[in-house]
């Protein structure tokens, strides 16, 4: 897969997480940008469940990650509780390279201090 994995555990904080993922081949530059965005759904039974789209950006501090942006463009819906859900991925670079991909994730409670 070209690039962007979400990250195999990701951490349930009052019912919300913030996702993070690999960024794989796909190269970004500051003339390259990355334009990104995901989706999380997970179903708890029948009609119920939680979901979050947001964008994303390339990790301040790994060039080689992904970070959720947790600005007000995010859309969430429900709680998400420990299991497992599914992430989707679209990253685009403005030389027009686009990778897209889906995956089963672990959702699981913070670690208490």
């Amino acid at each position: 897969m070209a690039g962007g994995n979400f990250d195999d555990n990701l951490t349930i904080d009052n019912g919300r997480i913030k996702p993070t993922g690999s960024l794989g081949d796909l190269v970004v530059t500051i003339e390259n940008r990355l334009h990104f965005h995901f989706w999380v759904i997970q179903m708890k039974g029948g009609r119920t469940g939680a979901f979050m789209q947001a964008s994303g950006d390339k990790h301040p501090t790994d060039s080689t990650k992904w970070m959720a942006r947790l600005d007000g463009s995010v859309h969430r819906h429900g709680e998400f509780e420990q299991g497992q859900a599914v992430g989707i991925g679209l990253a685009i670079l403005d030389s027009g390279d686009m990778d897209w991909w889906s995956e089963t994730i672990r959702l699981q409670p913070a670690t208490a201090a």
